[in-house]
């Protein structure tokens, strides 16, 4: 396929270049961070003011949004059905999922003892639905250690 021309005006690079130069030397002059804050500041400012300047610099006839087609058409995406889905189908994934969560967030990892574990969030538990030492605080990290143990052993 393809990839049609985004059409571009570049006459307002030099201003984003000077004005990204210039907060990052405001942030080193007002908190004196190590290098490395300022690197990963100079890092998010440069990815930031890129995609500020995709959708400034686009010069077409429809959205500015059209500026990032060329960023979004390399994303991975989730791809259209091929026929309908039902309605019936929908809902029954949606409640299973919900299901399944609301299971994980009230098993408990087996060896903790709940009454002296600190709980760090525990304002957001009302939000979370779940307790402290639950399957679902373990995160992605038994997915990835599992995966790394089954390919250790094939």
């Amino acid at each position: 396929m393809a990839e049609e021309e985004v059409p571009r005006d570049w006459r307002s690079v030099p201003f984003f270049v000077v004005l990204g130069a210039l907060l990052l030397y405001l942030f080193y002059i007002w908190y004196h961070p190590t290098l490395a804050a300022v690197l990963i500041t100079g890092i998010l400012l440069f990815l930031t003011f890129g995609l500020v300047l995709l959708l400034i610099t686009y010069d077409g006839d429809k959205s500015r949004l059209y500026g990032w087609k060329g960023l979004t058409q390399r994303l991975p995406a989730v791809t259209k059905p091929s026929g309908h889905v039902h309605f019936r189908t929908k809902l029954l994934w949606t409640l299973s999922v919900l299901l399944l969560y609301f299971l994980l967030t009230n098993i408990f990892i087996y060896g903790i003892d709940q009454a002296s574990t600190v709980d760090l969030f525990a304002a957001y538990r009302a939000i979370l639905a779940g307790a402290q030492g639950t399957l679902m605080n373990l995160g992605i990290g038994p997915i990835v250690t599992g995966s790394i143990i089954m390919q250790l052993f094939v």
